[in-house]
């Protein structure tokens, strides 16, 4: 094939991924509002007793923020915070997973979308009835409390002379069951894995990678002797919500497992998990110290560090990657690692960070950090194609990558372009 024929067939491709980019970006940012939707949708069906004023009061409590489309409407202005991922569950994670990867297969979709729907409302709800009830038992417990301190005055006391982290704890939490022992610092409890996965993930958690939690429960079936070793981390703030801070993948491998015949005579009732209150001696940044303290001996990627990368910075890297990501699904593994030419998601976002990209070439987005990739991606394309391309990779990996259309998990020298 001569250079021009080459160079022609790379800019075939360049103007095709071009192309899936935009369907792709269109079909994910609907995907992520409608998820915001049915959660908002399902909140204010079981709040539609309250008063607007005590609606708006559980809302803010219960961290449910109204989708983009309502934002928009009433002139909402999106700060720092409104720009961060979603808070979600993993039902609510898995359940636009599965979303997203039928919506790739026309067929699939439109034989599945009633079905996936579903399982996406459910998902939210079962999410906000969890929140819900522990706003009830917490208020309840604190208007018995306050009563009783009345009743021991002989005086009406205001509900304002005291804080909810003072009401003495049920032993029988209303989402998380019974506690096993008390330690003051940390509680334990027996879980049902459905109720796990019901519970909202940390905000600032890794991304939940739904393949990786598929590959997780496909491993599992070799050696499900062994049950499931470790423990899942929550964090309790003064409202009572939870937070998973440490565990998802284990929570959507076992999400998955629920689901498979062949889990039978696995006991999914009862997981192992410790709770950590915030204490009023606690300062605010107390669930990002757990991270942190938690990942000490299972080192996280440095941009997923609290308070290493700006919360943008971050947010577009994230969006640049998945958005490679979905344009060369089969070039990127699971595994951190994986070999040339594919790439790890995780890994290619840290790269990322290391090299400084985004300030070192100006750029202030994701699409903007995508469309840089991709150029890159055609610089390598066009070496191959004239035989300069040099590293340490064998010829079927190159070929691989030919095969693909994709250079960028060859080699590292592109980051420093």
């Amino acid at each position: 094939m001569s250079f021009r024929q080459s160079l022609s067939r790379v800019i075939q491709q360049k103007v095709q991924l071009r192309r899936q980019s935009t369907q792709t970006k269109t079909a994910s940012g609907l995907a992520s509002d409608f998820f915001s939707s049915l959660r908002w949708k399902a909140a204010s069906v079981l709040t539609a007793s309250l008063s607007e004023a005590e609606k708006n009061e559980l809302f803010t409590k219960l961290q449910i923020s109204a989708p983009v489309a309502i934002r928009d409407a009433q002139n909402v202005k999106n700060d720092e915070s409104t720009e961060r991922v979603m808070e979600h569950s993993i039902a609510e994670a898995v359940a636009k997973a599965r979303t997203e990867e039928a919506q790739k297969q026309q067929d699939k979709w439109e034989k599945e979308r009633e079905q996936l729907t579903l399982q996406a409302q459910q998902a939210a709800q079962a999410r906000i009835e969890q929140e819900v009830a522990i706003h009830k038992q917490r208020t309840k417990r604190f208007d018995e409390w306050t009563r009783e301190l009345s009743e021991a005055k002989g005086e009406t006391t205001g509900t304002n002379a005291v804080t909810r982290t003072q009401v003495e704890e049920s032993s029988h939490h209303p989402v998380l069951g019974p506690v096993i022992s008390d330690f003051g610092y940390k509680r334990i409890h027996s879980v049902p894995a459905k109720a796990l996965s019901d519970i909202a993930v940390w905000k600032r958690q890794r991304t939940y990678r739904h393949d990786r939690a598929k590959n997780m429960a496909k491993d599992k079936q070799k050696s499900i002797h062994l049950g499931f070793p470790g423990i899942i981390v929550l964090h309790e703030d003064p409202e009572g919500n939870l937070k998973v801070v440490d565990g998802q993948h284990r929570v959507g491998m076992m999400s998955l497992m629920q689901e498979q015949a062949d889990a039978s005579g696995v006991d999914l009732d009862n997981i192992l998990v410790e709770v950590y209150p915030q204490q009023p001696h606690h300062d605010e940044n107390h669930a990002e110290q757990l991270f942190v303290e938690v990942n000490k001996a299972e080192p996280v990627k440095l941009i997923d560090m609290p308070g290493v990368a700006k919360v943008s910075e971050r947010n577009a890297i994230s969006a640049a990657a998945e958005g490679l990501l979905k344009q060369f699904p089969t070039m990127f593994s699971a595994s951190q690692r994986c070999r040339a030419p594919n790439l790890n998601i995780d890994n290619l976002r840290d790269e990322l960070f290391a090299a400084k990209i985004m300030s070192r070439h100006g750029i202030k987005s994701g699409a903007a950090l995508e469309k840089w990739m991709l150029e890159q991606n055609d610089l390598l394309a066009t070496k191959a194609a004239n035989q300069e391309l040099q590293g340490s990779f064998s010829q079927s990996q190159l070929q691989k990558a030919k095969a693909s259309g994709f250079y960028l998990g060859l080699d590292k020298t592109w980051y420093y372009n």
